[in-house]
């Protein structure tokens, strides 16, 4: 067969047998073969291409044409093309259209002429149509599905206003239009939701909330679409997969967020450049129908976690209530310096909310300046999430009492862990530019205190306290007009409601 008349079979075929299962009834009974064991393909269109392929290549063309025919010789497009190759089958004849001359009598009729017009048109619209909804199958981008949706259906409409001009024109019948078949097909939209990945944090994270790639799903078939979406970070995660079952016309969108590989993460000390790949399968047909990497950053393990961008909105996500997993009172070293904090105390012992809070966080800050000679670190700093697109890294309690070093979120973070490992409910308090600790002066109570911890080697506790608490007021009445001027992050809120788990 030429390619002409391979599609005008193929059309016939779609014609006559619009489902699967009725291809596959006539293939069975008219060819004895399993259609889906000798013609593949995404939809039906591919199917029964693939058919024609086959009959060709095993020289059983005429079988097939007259096999299809017998099981529906009452359609027209069937006729049409038995007849233009000749095959012989019970054909009705026709009477001459009234106004059309004798094959051979003269010129033709101004409406044959009409009707051949019509029937170029017809003809180019049907190979635009066939174009257009081959891409349309075919196509990844979701951007450009609603255009080419738009381009098919304005195609068919053209289609069949050409065949209503040629159907009431007496001159020799077209053959039939081809019903468009929908497309067959499962749409995939593959969004990234995390571009840099906080390595120290990730498991922390719901997918729901903070998913690491969500999927969008949509079945334009005509049955059910068993389908498994999943994705790692190669080398780095563990795969995670989410399997669901659509109905035809059904959509989905699965939030995945893949377990991280703690001995591949930990010893990321810079920002490292990583690829997330997401595979979508059709477990009933054992096959993939879309895999694809997407680059993401993996961030150093005292990367502090102060905003991320959502790489589907473009909009900046506040994280700083994840320092909480920074706080870190069961840490060997913060609970050894317990014991030089407990030896300045009047009473020798630290009790939490048994004894007075303010005397014992004295201890603790007379213990830090006295012995640990820990330094004030003036380093750049930004709690903003609107100017987080930079990497910011802390200390840990452990290091900053290793190193002697602290700027101010490391301060906080540490005597938060000291208080905390006391049993009195610490707090991070965290303004655009700056972070101060607080705590709740008693168990419950709504009173809070607040002390500046980078004035460790230089004031007082008295001044400490007393700076503390002047800004906390500030930043409040500064909070009226925009909240990140004030976060006041209590460790019991974090580890009770967020699940916010120290990360050592």
């Amino acid at each position: 067969l030429t390619g002409q008349q391979i599609a005008q079979l193929r059309n016939a075929l779609l014609d006559a047998y619009p489902t699967h299962a009725a291809l596959r009834e006539i293939v069975r009974e008219e060819l004895s073969e399993n259609l889906d064991a000798i013609a593949g393909g995404e939809t039906l269109r591919a199917v029964t291409f693939s058919l024609i392929t086959w009959a060709e290549s095993t020289g059983r063309t005429l079988e097939l044409i007259e096999g299809a025919y017998r099981h529906n010789d009452a359609n027209p497009a069937l006729r049409e093309v038995a007849a233009a190759l000749g095959v012989a089958v019970a054909i009705p004849t026709q009477p001459p259209a009234p106004n059309t001359r004798p094959a051979g009598g003269g010129q033709p009729s101004p409406a044959e002429l009409r009707r051949r017009e019509l029937q170029k048109q017809y003809d180019l619209l049907a190979r635009q149509y066939e174009a257009a909804s081959q891409q349309l199958q075919t196509t990844i981008n979701a951007a450009d599905r609603p255009l080419l949706e738009e381009q098919v259906a304005s195609l068919a409409a053209r289609m069949e206003a050409v065949w209503a001009q040629l159907s009431v024109l007496d001159a020799p019948t077209p053959p039939a239009p081809v019903t468009p078949p929908a497309p067959e097909t499962v749409e995939i939209a593959v969004h990234l939701r995390m571009e840099q990945v906080y390595t120290a944090l990730c498991d922390l994270f719901e997918a729901e909330e903070r998913p690491l790639v969500e999927v969008v799903l949509a079945n334009r078939t005509d049955r059910a679409q068993r389908l498994c979406a999943s994705v790692e970070i190669q080398h780095y995660s563990t795969r995670i997969d989410k399997t669901k079952i659509l109905a035809p016309g059904e959509s989905a969108t699965l939030h995945l967020l893949p377990a991280l590989l703690r001995e591949q993460v930990r010893p990321l000390n810079v920002i490292t450049r990583a690829t997330a790949t997401v595979t979508v399968t059709d477990l009933e047909a054992g096959r993939e129908l879309h895999q694809e990497g997407y680059p993401v950053w993996l961030l150093a393990r005292n990367a502090a976690p102060i905003a991320t961008r959502d790489p589907a909105t473009g909009t900046w996500v506040d994280l700083t209530r994840y320092f909480g997993a920074f706080v870190t009172p069961d840490a060997p070293p913060v609970r050894a310096f317990l014991h030089n904090a407990a030896e300045r105390h009047p009473k020798r012992r630290l009790e939490g909310y048994q004894g007075d809070t303010v005397s014992q966080a004295r201890a603790i800050y007379e213990a830090l300046k006295e012995d640990s000679g820990i330094l004030y670190v003036d380093s750049t700093t930004s709690f903003n999430p609107d100017a987080a697109a930079r990497d910011q890294r802390v200390r840990l309690p452990r290091e900053s009492l290793a190193e002697r070093l602290a700027n101010c979120i490391d301060g906080a973070l540490l005597f938060a862990s000291l208080l905390e490992a006391c049993t009195i409910d610490a707090a991070l308090v965290i303004s655009t530019d700056h972070a101060i600790v607080g705590w709740q002066r008693g168990r419950g109570g709504e009173r809070w205190e607040y002390l500046e911890t980078t004035m460790l080697a230089t004031n007082s506790f008295a001044d400490a306290r007393e700076i503390g608490a002047r800004r906390a007021t500030l930043w409040q009445q500064q909070a009226a007009g925009d909240p990140t001027r004030f976060r006041r992050w209590s460790m019991r809120e974090l580890r009770e409601r967020y699940h916010i788990t120290p990360l050592e």
